[in-house]
């Protein structure tokens, strides 16, 4: 009786198969790089500038709402901004830089306002107020984020912004009189107005 002959690939079959596959990758590996590094360049480029629009919003909304303007002082440019708002749980407004996020502190609270996906640097924020009926501040800031490719790369946008208080009523927003926010050494020392001024001080501020 007769035996068929076993079925498989002979060597020279598999190394062909091999050979074609090596060729295929090597094709396709440089194509599909480019196309994850274009991606990434995407979400950095919206993640920049979600990020930088968002800091302005922010900052819009309660200068818009402030009845005045406490740090820097008229004329003057600093890297924190300090506003006077009515209502006294949100007395000082502050922002300033802390660890590469724009920092938000209301009162006695404190949060993020970026994300922990971008770097916020060179916040500075100048006084351009021609009266105390007429206040207005210009503010600059630098948005970016580096992508970990196989040769890494920054992204950044600058981002400036001229805001000014929208409340023409001039109420008393620091019933307790506290003193102005200062910066001293690295160091921002703020008040808030309970029944009495309440000293707080925040390590690590760039200011």
């Amino acid at each position: 009786m007769r035996r068929s002959p076993s079925a498989g690939f002979t060597l020279i079959e598999v190394l062909l198969l091999l050979g074609i596959f090596g060729l295929v990758l090597a094709v396709m590996m440089p194509l599909l790089v480019v196309a994850t590094e274009s991606r990434m360049r995407q979400q950095t480029v919206v993640l920049v500038e979600d990020g930088g629009m968002q800091m302005i919003q922010s900052m819009q909304r309660r200068i818009h709402n402030a009845e005045s303007i406490l740090l820097p002082a008229s004329g003057q440019t600093g890297s924190v901004l300090a506003i006077q708002l009515a209502s006294g749980s949100l007395h000082p407004t502050i922002f300033a830089i802390q660890t590469g996020s724009l920092t938000l502190i209301e009162g006695n609270t404190k949060r993020k306002v970026t994300s922990e996906f971008v770097a916020v640097e060179n916040f500075s924020v100048r006084n351009t107020s021609e009266s105390s009926a007429n206040q207005s501040v210009y503010i600059t800031f630098t948005v970016s984020r580096t992508i970990r490719l196989q040769q890494p790369r920054t992204y950044e946008r600058v981002f400036e912004v001229l805001i000014m208080p929208l409340s023409k009523d001039l109420r008393e927003g620091n019933p307790c009189g506290c003193s102005v926010p200062t910066c001293s050494a690295g160091d921002l020392v703020w008040h808030t107005c309970n029944s009495v001024c309440t000293q707080l001080r925040q390590e690590n501020m760039e200011c």
